[in-house]
């Protein structure tokens, strides 16, 4: 029976609330608590921490460029896929006995969209021009790509992954437009070096994605010649007008043209892509960064470097220097997230015990120290009350513990013998003493103890309990 002085609090936990059922969420669960995602810091940190327990055995090869780009391309994800794509890596690593780049990022890549499928040359050419595209125009607008690829997994060809998700909040005409010269890349990749004999079927999700987002501006943004919300409610894009039709009809077109040229004037920085997508197959942001923008790359490198010797310095310095101060910044950047801390004690609960053991141990070794420091320190305390006791008269007129280094002179005849008068007179005798604390007893140098036996004391008769017969007794 429910008793409402004790309620029962049920609580769940799920990444996607639209795969749940309105009876369970509407009834069961009333009051949902959305906890927002790890930041791209606390990603790093969280790739960081359990790259560094997958690869104790293995030599670990991984750039922190790669652990970034890494973090930015796992936005979304729940920490456990993270932590298993970097299990299975370094599973994958065992017989070779090093982690590298390449293992991770063909691990992270199998786990997303599964194993690789063969087709011909010809088409992954096809497919680097068309991919190159995109991340050309991706670039042309201001945000340079995560990551670019051209093998082949489950039902498409190759993939662009667009870059900095995260800051994006609210976006204007513009970043529309640019959206849609960005999805129509690909298709002009393709005619401006195939021309219309390189048109394909692969371009379908490019050009869906284009025709949506300009709906969304004319139809509900109001981004086109007036600014009116045609749509209102629950209304489908097939309830809009012909005005409204042949409008996002012109801006598509418009969009393309301008996209056309774009590709056309880049036409050379398009072909290093592809050149290098044909030699690695998939590329990271920091190789788009050195293909697009070398002077970037470089000034990225030189400031890496000195970040790298600015840290062997500092690590010196903070062996040779043992400053409190600099004790406490090194903690402060050691901490890391509570959650990202709790995800990895939750994953390698091993560790955390072998801690916890040694931790103990150092615990009662202290305590034990401890104790036997005190129980010293109480018995020399009463042996100094005992000396006290005894020695009590003479121990005030003893000198003080410090002692003074004197110049040795030299005596005459006259002060050795008074020195020894003085001796003399200061020497107590033993027996004295004794006889002081033992009541005045003689004492004599050869004094022999006497031992007094004890004369047995008479065994009681017993008396023979009532009704008992009397005893004979035998003579011998």
């Amino acid at each position: 029976r429910f008793d409402p002085l004790h309620p029962v609090i049920i609580m769940s936990a799920a990444n996607d609330t639209r795969k749940l059922s309105y009876a369970t969420v509407g009834h069961l669960f009333g009051a949902p608590i959305y906890i927002p995602g790890l930041s791209q810091e606390e990603r790093m940190m969280l790739i960081k921490v359990i790259l560094k327990n997958v690869s104790r055995n293995l030599k670990e090869n991984v750039s922190d460029s790669f652990i970034k780009n890494m973090a930015a391309r796992v936005i979304g994800m729940p920490p456990g896929f993270v932590i298993d794509v970097l299990k299975a890596s370094a599973r994958k690593a065992e017989e070779s006995g090093e982690i590298t780049e390449t293992i991770i990022d063909e691990t992270l890549e199998e786990f997303c969209y599964g194993d690789k499928t063969d087709i011909s040359e010809d088409s992954i050419k096809r497919t680097a021009y068309h991919e190159s595209g995109h991340a050309l125009v991706h670039w042309k607008s201001g945000i340079m790509p995560s990551y670019l690829t051209v093998t082949p997994r489950g039902s498409f060809l190759g993939y662009m992954m667009k870059g900095n998700l995260e800051s994006v909040k609210t976006q204007t005409k513009e970043d529309f437009l640019w959206n849609i010269r960005c999805s129509l890349a690909g298709r002009a990749s393709e005619v401006v070096f195939f021309g219309d004999e390189g048109i394909n079927t692969g371009a379908s999700a490019d050009l869906q994605s284009a025709n949506i987002t300009a709906r969304l501006m004319i139809c509900l943004y109001g981004m086109g010649r007036t600014p009116a919300c045609l749509l209102e409610g629950h209304e489908s894009f097939a309830d809009i007008s012909e005005d409204a039709r042949r409008e996002i009809a012109e801006l598509l077109a418009r969009e393309y043209e301008k996209t056309i040229m774009i590709i056309k004037e880049n036409k050379a920085l398009i072909q290093k892509l592809v050149d290098a997508l044909m030699e690695d197959n998939s590329l990271t942001q920091q190789q788009l960064i050195e293909i697009l923008e070398p002077e970037r790359a470089s000034e990225m490198k030189e400031e890496e470097e000195k970040t790298s010797e600015d840290s062997f310095e500092n690590f010196i310095s903070s062996i040779l220097d043992n400053s409190q101060e600099k004790e406490k910044t090194e903690e402060k950047e050691e901490e890391g997230s509570p959650f990202v801390d709790e995800i990895i004690n939750s994953v390698f609960p091993e560790d955390k015990k072998e801690e916890e053991k040694e931790n103990s141990k150092e615990e009662k070794a202290e305590e034990k120290e401890e104790e036997t420091s005190a129980e010293k320190k109480e018995e020399s305390e009463s042996i100094d009350d005992l000396l006290n006791d005894i020695f009590g008269e003479n121990k005030e007129e003893t000198p003080s513990e410090e002692k003074t280094e004197e110049t040795p002179t030299e005596e005459t005849p006259a002060e050795k013998e008074e020195i020894a008068s003085d001796k003399s007179d200061d020497s107590f005798d033993v027996d004295d003493l004794l006889g002081e604390i033992f009541g005045g007893e003689e004492k004599d140098e050869d004094k022999k103890v006497e031992v007094v036996e004890e004369a047995p004391k008479p065994k009681k008769k017993r008396s023979p309990r009532k009704g008992a017969p009397p005893q004979k007794r035998s003579r011998k």
